[in-house]
């Protein structure tokens, strides 16, 4: 009873796909890096908004789901003034400000290299 080979093998898969998963989530490279081009300081007026994750997904607009979650966002004003989200959720903060100020600096949404 309680012995089950079948479950036993079961209960390892899950654990290996969870282990994987987290491990993907929780590594810099599972985050988009902007391209060079857009990778570097805003000229103009920088703000950031370190918020909680219910406050993130009002300013940003979006909405979560099992496979998306959000971070940050960039509300781009003008070519001299962004505000940038960054939810205190973000296992690397400083890897979604990056992101997102690649944003402000022109990179579009869709993510292209």
């Amino acid at each position: 009873m309680f012995f089950n080979p079948d479950f036993n093998r079961v209960k390892v898969f899950v654990v290996i796909i969870a282990t994987i998963l987290i491990a993907m989530m929780c590594s810099k490279a599972f985050a988009q890096m902007p391209p060079a081009r857009y990778d570097h300081k805003f000229p103009g007026n920088l703000t950031v908004l370190r918020l909680d994750r219910v406050e993130t997904v009002k300013r940003c607009g979006s909405t979560p789901s099992l496979f998306r979650i959000v971070f940050g966002c960039a509300l781009v004003m003008t070519k001299t003034r962004c505000v940038v989200v960054v939810s205190d959720a973000s296992w690397h903060p400083e890897v979604t400000l990056r992101h997102e100020i690649a944003h402000c600096n022109g990179w579009p949404r869709d993510h292209p290299p």
